[in-house]
């Protein structure tokens, strides 16, 4: 047992044949009673445990970033280091694993220094029982090369005294440390062999000799045909000691953020300039939203890798220190989350919008109930609320009827849905037709709540029912509620102008129309408008209107003259527009026009006239003789058939007259005789 009265940090006693080495001012006493069995038992002990607890985990390095046997948190590395193989990490270091000794010169040899305890020293001091030159010998276990693209080894050392020069340092190599590469495990004879390490002649730190103390770092590429390496140190005459040796190889240090998980990247060779990739990972129920590839460069990483939570989850923390985890948890019922790529925060779900339901959990939109509906044209997202059809217009009616249009009025309905696209579909057909309803035109809403329409081009004196439909974005898909939205309005337009008679002259004598084909009501009469004509054709003259009476004879125009003429319908509200003007030349007595149908024929020629009605049509033929002459003609006939007429009539009279007075007298006398019969007395 070594005792000391006072500490420090790099201070070192050795026990030398039983006798106190006095170094750095330090009282070293040795106390020589060892009680061996019961040491022995104990190491007996320690060691079984260890070889039935730890032989698998400790036959190769197994990553001593991992593995610290001392469980000694004081010490930590770099975080760009991947740690291999740590002589601190281990309470013995020559209980077999990690360390092996070959001491072939009969002396001590390398010995630990520490008691058994945590962190201890790789010490060796042989040379003053030595007549020749040292070869003491200390083996690693397998050490794997891992991922590794470039291994270092550091070691760190002191010498007290040399062979060849007892107190004033080491002036030639007395230490090296060799690797032996391999492709696994081999067996522990070949592990301690030297030669296997001095054939390869492979030395990884020469620990200089004329350096006191120091720590040397050496590295090395991994042969691409092995997978480890072990380390063995020669020492060949020195008093010292090996405080620590170390195997790593530098990383990107893995880590977690969020969801990401970055994994451990081996950068390359600081000589070679290249790079190393590895995928990140996200956590479950995430996706990546970008590419998980990480970059190693000789001094540095760098990725753009992010995960967001699956449609359906959102992100929680679960541990803010070390580092940030996050999970992905379901959305709970009557919430939903669906993943977006350019979203930012993942780490709510969001309320069902409104007139919506999300029944189970996990959801990844909220359904619109029944009767409600987003707009399907993909201009309302899941965020956005369920609306509904309007209800129909209110105070619908008509207002205003002309020959051509109805104006109708409402106002808004008294739900819009929850939007503000309402607008409001006319459709039009004549009452009693079998046609389809026609869409006349649509009115947007506004803000105002009354509206009015008015339908154009429609017949005059004609009933029309009016349709109007409230819609909106989402009426399409309600289909079952269009009666419910559509109410009815009916209406009659007005008597207008008539429109235009087709007027023709036939064989310059008769002057023929028909009804205009838009009467635009009741036709109550036709105006004849004339223009005299001069021999160069030019109208010269007044006008001269004169109307007709379709059911009387009348005198239209006057007599032998040369004439331009147009003609007009009438209705309750007015003439209508006038005809096209033909040209004609009256005769020498005047016109008459008779008309009981649709057709109304004039005639211009005075020795024509025809009658027509709807049953009988009378044609007079063309007179001849004195007769023909003139008017005067008519006028003699006239009187002399009156006459004739007047002096039958007066024969008839008398003749009537004297039998009515014979019959009576010869009646008188009769009755006479009959009273004086005493039976009728």
């Amino acid at each position: 047992r070594v005792q000391t009265r006072q500490s420090g940090v790099g201070i070192f006693c050795y026990c030398v044949e039983d006798r106190a080495l006095l170094k750095n001012g330090l009282d070293v006493r040795v106390d020589t009673e060892l009680k061996l069995p019961l040491l022995a038992m104990r190491l007996f002990v320690v060691c079984l445990v260890a070889a039935t607890l730890l032989w698998p985990a400790l036959a190769q390095a197994p990553g001593d970033r991992e593995f610290n046997e001392c469980g000694d948190d004081d010490h930590t590395y770099p975080p760009e280091w991947h740690v291999l193989f740590d002589t601190w990490n281990y309470e013995d270091l020559f209980d077999g694993q990690p360390l092996e000794v070959l001491n072939e010169d009969g002396g001590s040899g390398w010995i630990a220094g520490g008691g058994g305890s945590c962190r201890e020293q790789l010490r060796v001091c042989d040379y003053r029982q030595a007549t020749q030159p040292q070869d003491n010998w200390v083996f690693t276990q397998f050490i794997n090369f891992d991922e590794a693209r470039e291994i270092y080894v550091n070691a760190s050392y002191q010498y007290i005294a040399c062979i060849n020069n007892e107190r004033n340092g080491c002036d030639t190599l007395q230490t090296t440390v060799y690797r032996y590469e391999t492709n696994g495990q081999v067996s522990n004879a070949a592990r301690v062999n030297p030669a296997n390490y001095l054939s390869n002649e492979v030395s990884v730190l020469d620990l200089a000799a004329s350096e006191n103390s120091g720590i040397r770092i050496d590295t090395f590429r991994p042969s691409s045909s092995a997978t480890g390496f072990y380390l063995g140190v020669q020492d060949t005459g020195t008093c010292g000691s090996i405080e620590r040796i170390t195997a790593y190889y530098r990383v990107c240090p893995g880590m977690r953020d969020g969801l990401l998980t970055i994994p451990e990247v081996p950068l390359p060779p600081m000589s070679s300039g290249g790079s190393v990739t590895k995928e990140a990972t996200c956590a479950a129920n995430s996706f990546n939203i970008a590419s998980l590839t990480v970059t190693a460069t000789t001094d540095a990483c760098s990725t753009d890798a992010m995960c967001l939570c699956n449609t359906g989850f959102h992100s929680e923390v679960v541990e803010m220190m070390p580092e940030l985890i996050k999970e992905c948890q379901e959305c709970a019922p009557g919430t939903y989350r669906t993943a977006m790529i350019n979203e930012l925060d993942d780490s709510e779900c969001s309320q069902c919008p409104v007139n919506s339901v999300a029944e189970v959990a996990g959801a990844a939109l909220c359904e619109c109930e029944g009767g409600f509906f987003r707009k399907d044209d993909g201009s309302e997202g899941i965020d956005s609320d369920c609306t509904a059809s309007p209800s129909a217009v209110q105070n619908y009616r008509s207002t205003n009827q002309t020959s051509t249009t109805i104006t109708i009025a409402w106002s808004q309905p008294a739900s819009l849905g929850g939007r503000g696209d309402t607008y409001y579909t006319i459709e039009i057909r004549e009452q009693g037709s079998l046609s389809d309803f026609r869409t006349d035109g649509q009115e947007s809403g506004t803000t105002e709540r009354n509206y009015t329409y008015t339908v154009v081009n429609l017949n005059p004196v004609t009933d029309y029912l009016i349709r109007i439909i409230a819609e909106n974005g989402v009426s399409d898909q309600d289909p079952d509620t269009l009666d419910d939205r559509r109410v009815e309005v009916r209406a009659k337009t007005r008597e207008g102008l008539p429109g235009l008679v087709d007027v023709e002259v036939i064989d310059n004598a008769v002057l023929v129309w028909q009804r205009p084909e838009q009467p635009n009501g009741i036709i109550t009469g036709y105006d004849v408008r004339t223009f005299p004509i001069d021999e160069d054709g030019n109208i010269n003259g007044t006008e001269t209107i004169k109307p007709f009476d379709p059911d009387q004879f009348f005198d239209v125009l006057e007599r032998n003259l040369n004439i331009s003429i147009e003609v007009r319908a009438n209705t309750s509200v007015g003439g209508g527009i006038w005809s096209d003007p033909v040209t004609a030349t009256t005769g020498s007595s005047n016109i008459v026009v008779v008309t009981k149908d649709r057709n109304i024929t004039v005639f211009v020629d005075r020795n024509i006239t025809v009658f027509i009605d709807r049953n009988i049509t009378i044609e007079v033929e063309a007179c001849s003789g004195i007769f023909c002459a003139d008017v005067t003609g008519y006028v003699i006939v006239a009187v002399i058939c009156a006459a004739i007429g007047a002096i039958v009539t007066a024969l008839i009279v008398v003749i009537v007259i004297c039998c009515c007075r014979k019959r009576s007298t010869r009646k008188s006398k009769t009755i006479t005789s009959e009273l004086k019969n005493p039976y009728f007395q």
